[in-house]
Parts: C-alpha cells; structure tokens; sequence
C-alpha cells in the first residue's frame, strides 16, 4: 500500500530503530531521490550561486549524503560558508541537538 490508505485500511508503518515510516513516506523519500538522478547538469548550469551566509551541518554517519557532496555543496556559495561536521547520523537534530543549537545561534547572531 502507499499513498492515502483506502477507507478501512490502515498504514502499515516500518520500524527503524525508534521511530516509524509509514509508506507514503518511503515513497515521498524515492521521489525525492529520482529527482535527484534525473538532474541534468544543464539544468543547473545558469544558476548563480548561493550569496546569503550558508551553514551546513553533516553528520558522518549521514547514509543519505556522503562527505564528498556535502563537502562539493561549498563551490555553490559565493557568500560566506560554514560547513561542521558532527557525529552521528542522518537525524542531527534528534542526536547532537545542542551542537546544533549552538552552532545555528553562532551563524544567525554573526550574519
């Protein structure tokens, strides 16, 4: 099943670690994900580049994003760059909330 369930049915949710997934998520995750493999560099060629202050945060246990792209994301940005890395993974929120409090309150206060 995926989508809206049907009158009578219920999700059935997969379970990692702590939290649940319902499939409609998982299918909004791979459409996310085929977006992403259908972009062509072309399509991004006449773009200029990002000029607003820009932190990014990346956990070395991120399954989603590897070091290298989120490392390549820099030649993005004209303006000036931050990029932390924690440990953890891909749900820095949940896991290093305070460095990332801390980290994000540094970034406004200083732009």
């Amino acid at each position: 099943m995926t989508g809206t369930p049907r009158a009578g049915e219920r999700r059935r949710p997969l379970v990692s670690g702590n939290w649940k997934m319902h499939h409609d998520h998982v299918e909004a995750l791979h459409t996310v994900r085929d977006l992403g493999l259908r972009l062509d560099p072309a399509d991004v060629a006449g773009l200029p580049p990002v000029v607003v202050p820009t932190l990014y945060v990346w956990s070395t246990g991120d399954l989603s994003l590897g070091r290298r792209a989120a490392e390549s994301t820099a030649e993005w940005v004209a303006g000036r760059y931050q990029f932390e890395v924690l440990a953890g993974s891909h749900w820095v929120p949940e896991q290093a909330g305070d460095e990332l409090h801390r980290l994000l309150l540094a970034h406004l206060q200083s732009a």
